[in-house]
């Protein structure tokens, strides 16, 4: 189990659990779409070549919905199409699609926002719970931060 404190930094946070966890490429990470800060979402539409208003409106949701702020956005969720058997019939995050090898894959995987790198399928109950409050906080300075530059669809 690693313990994640309210006063650990980002780098902290990423370091315990690149430490204790390691990707199956299985997929499971991408069913609940973490949030994404505006500069996140300005590095997806630069990946993808897409103008941010197109990327807004097609792919992402506001998170404001559920209590959160409405400059968070998250990606949508979509029926999974691909071959993995643990994924089928479940809605999973919009950038998830197989590889040539029919395995799950996330097509932004070099931009991916960094609640995504800190998503693992075996992570413990305890892990995840930690995971969900610090992010909570962590979003919260950083939206406090950044709210002259959000993003306008």
């Amino acid at each position: 189990m690693v313990i994640i404190e309210m006063k650990d930094t980002p780098q902290e946070v990423y370091r315990k659990m690149q430490e204790n966890h390691s990707c199956r490429s299985c997929g499971q990470c991408c069913v609940n779409p973490m949030g994404m800060l505006p500069d996140e979402v300005m590095a997806v539409a630069a990946f993808l070549k897409m103008d941010a208003s197109k990327l807004l409106s097609e792919y992402l949701v506001d998170t404001g919905g559920r209590g959160g702020d409405p400059l968070l956005k998250r990606p949508k969720k979509v029926p999974y199409e691909g071959k993995s058997g643990v994924l089928k019939g479940r809605k999973v995050c919009v950038f998830l699609q197989d590889d040539e090898d029919g395995n799950p894959s996330c097509s932004v995987y070099r931009v991916r926002p960094f609640m995504c790198r800190l998503q693992f399928c075996n992570m413990s109950p305890e892990t995840r719970d930690g995971l969900i409050k610090w992010s909570r906080e962590y979003y919260r300075k950083e939206m406090q931060n950044d709210g002259d530059r959000g993003l306008q669809q």
